[in-house]
């Protein structure tokens, strides 16, 4: 789980996001994690965010993909990206 949690912290993706496990999500961070980083890609592919470049974006979807099984709240969340 640390790992993860390292992993996904150390992405660009997730430096321009809402940080969720720092508050709303403090009790869950693998899931604050994950959605931070979730709703990054959601905003930006829907204009309303800056675009990530291609290799940000592949390796936040990579990561969302290898993380979603250890999550509490998304295992069964469709990524629709």
């Amino acid at each position: 789980m640390e790992t993860l949690l390292a992993e996904g912290r150390a992405l660009y993706v997730y430096e321009q996001s809402g940080m969720y496990d720092q508050q709303e999500m403090a009790d869950t961070p693998l899931d604050g994690v994950w959605c931070s980083i979730y709703d990054m890609l959601k905003i930006s592919k829907n204009g309303i965010a800056e675009p990530f470049d291609q290799e940000d974006w592949d390796e936040a979807l990579a990561y969302l993909k290898k993380a979603q099984p250890y999550t509490t709240g998304f295992q069964d969340f469709v990524i629709d990206l």
